[in-house]
């Protein structure tokens, strides 16, 4: 397998430059897109004694009918409050009698945003709930906005590649052997890395795709919270692994590998 990735090097690299997507702001026309709305909030949990133990600030992406359809929209807004709202909210409304008396402040918990990617037919953010200084996790989601889908890994697929998947996390696995030269990763660890391929945990940018996953879910003792590893398959590499070439690829049924 690695002489095959080997052999496509040089088209890779012929190719890079035709890899590049549109302006992340503007529309196959060329117009302005319709701003992303945002709502910030705090929120506040108190506890029996009426003392705020917990403040909830978010910022979050609110997609409306001038940026995708009723349904998509409906979808989106509802899938990001579900797993991005929510469990925070569940979380301090559950903690909040452990607030000690002695506290003076209480605890805060942030839920932030960053688009990646945008353009009519997708949109790419990455999500971080920051429960401390210390304690975080982070994690992308790529929408359809057509249908208001999240988009997984099988849907990348071009061509009549069925190593593609395998292809890519070996690309990955390579990327970390390089990248943990103080402490390198054992074979075990390495292969931890299949398990730990999530297929909906990336983002699109003009550059390529960026592939995460949680450090604890390959070494030992490292918590979900413990930082995020990204690698980073650009689009014309992708496109010779058998993906698609760009965001805007998946929309266009004539492509072919």
């Amino acid at each position: 397998m690695k002489k095959i990735i080997a052999a496509v090097l040089a088209l890779v690299l012929s190719l890079s430059l035709l890899s590049a997507c549109k302006s992340d702001d503007l529309s196959s026309s060329g117009a302005k897109l319709p701003e992303i709305k945002i709502t910030e909030e705090i929120k506040d949990f108190k506890n029996a004694d009426g003392k705020v133990a917990y403040q909830v600030e978010y910022s979050l992406p609110e997609l409306t009918t001038d940026v995708c359809s009723e349904y998509a929209s409906t979808f989106i807004n509802n899938y990001i409050k579900e797993f991005y709202l929510d469990p925070v909210f569940a979380f301090a409304e559950a903690n909040v009698q452990n607030f000690r008396a002695e506290e003076t402040e209480p605890r805060k918990i942030s839920v932030s945003h960053e688009i990646k990617y945008r353009s009519e037919n997708v949109i790419s953010v990455v999500f971080k709930t920051a429960y401390s200084k210390a304690s975080s996790v982070t994690e992308a989601r790529t929408f359809n906005l057509k249908d208001g889908s999240v988009i997984s890994f099988d849907e990348l697929l071009r061509g009549t590649s069925d190593t593609a998947k395998e292809d890519v996390i070996l690309c990955i696995k390579d990327d970390a052997k390089n990248n943990f030269t103080d402490a390198p990763l054992t074979d075990e660890q390495l292969a931890k890395i299949d398990t730990a391929f999530d297929p909906v945990n990336f983002y699109f940018t003009n550059y390529g795709i960026y592939f995460m996953f949680n450090y604890g879910s390959v070494l030992e003792g490292f918590g979900a919270s413990s930082g995020i590893y990204e690698y980073c398959l650009e689009w014309a590499w992708a496109h010779s692994l058998g993906l698609v070439a760009s965001p805007e690829d998946m929309f266009n049924e004539t492509t072919t590998a």
